[in-house]
């Protein structure tokens, strides 16, 4: 069993480009990324932060 690696806000926002208002914004909707809470501490589970952006790809053509 592989343990999950978490990440904090500021990580989750690095590791990204999505700044961290952004990730707030999408809490308080509860829209987009997963995120687990602890009390008072937010954690995004790494492997879920990298679905959701292959997930987010744009398929192109490729040119002859």
């Amino acid at each position: 069993m592989t343990a999950t690696k978490w990440l904090t806000e500021q990580q989750c926002s690095e590791l990204t480009g999505i700044p961290v208002g952004t990730l707030q914004d999408w809490r308080g909707k509860r829209v987009n990324l997963p995120y687990s809470r602890i009390g008072r501490l937010i954690r995004y589970s790494e492997a879920e932060v990298d679905d959701y952006m292959k997930a987010q790809q744009v398929p192109v053509k490729q040119s002859a």
